[in-house]
């Protein structure tokens, strides 16, 4: 029962990452309107994911703060490192009009996917009252923030349809962290600890030079305050998922 209700409740998040679906009858000068609101909306989310959830539980479990700045830290020049190494590298022509941040918002959201797997693997290896508090505490953060995913995507250059498909994918490495926490057992806990502040700083990073910059460059003077709500908007629903998920 441990193993059914685990892959039930992974893949029930991973499936969340097509939330983007219902965008895809909007056409024309309207989603590109939308898409500079989703956009916004995705920095507020990413930056609130951060600040609200990830460095606040990495400080919790990680005893040593000055390993767990560093993790963080460590995180972000990784990402900066992987932008440099995707900027520098020729590509197809089927990909060549595709941003980097775009490649990096599928990585950094493995990652974390990853560590969800884990942790609900673990709530549901305690109990499985525990295991349903986790998956609707995950569940309350991943739908907001996969809307901003599939616009992140959608901005760096995906077509609608492969945004969809490489969302999901990038979502399903939660079923492979579960996977592998059933079958290894609870020393995963320690490995998904330290592994967090790293998808942390990749997050900070598509934040902070992804994404804000582009809306820098994609908004006008009458527009930025319509931009600055919206960020501030996926920043409160990140903030209120995370309240609600620890009541």
């Amino acid at each position: 029962m441990i193993w059914v209700a685990t892959l039930v409740s992974t893949l029930l998040v991973s499936l969340v990452s097509f939330v983007g679906v219902f965008l895809l009858s909007i056409k024309g000068r309207t989603f590109s309107r939308l898409l500079l609101w989703l956009i916004c909306f995705a920095a507020g989310a990413l930056l609130g994911n951060i600040f609200f959830h990830l460095i606040p539980e990495t400080y919790h479990n990680v005893s040593n703060l000055t390993l767990a700045s560093c993790l963080l830290v460590g995180g972000f020049l990784f990402f900066l490192l992987i932008d440099r190494f995707l900027q520098n590298r020729v590509h197809s022509a089927e990909n060549q009009n595709v941003s980097t941040y775009g490649y990096l918002c599928l990585y950094s959201d493995a990652v974390h996917n990853f560590t969800d797997g884990v942790l609900i693997a673990i709530a549901f290896m305690t109990s499985f009252q525990a295991g349903m508090a986790v998956t609707f505490a995950i569940l309350l953060h991943e739908i907001p923030q996969e809307f901003g995913d599939f616009g992140i995507l959608v901005k760096a250059g995906f077509s609608r349809s492969k945004a969809l498909i490489y969302n999901f994918l990038s979502a399903c490495t939660a079923i492979f962290g579960a996977l592998l926490t059933l079958w290894i057992g609870k020393v995963m806990q320690n490995f998904s600890t330290y592994i967090l502040p790293i998808a942390a700083g990749g997050f900070l990073y598509i934040a902070t030079v992804g994404l804000l910059p582009e809306i820098f460059r994609s908004s006008t003077r009458k527009n930025f305050v319509f931009c600055l709500i919206f960020i501030c908007l996926g920043l409160l629903t990140m903030f209120l998922s995370f309240a609600n998920g620890n009541l």
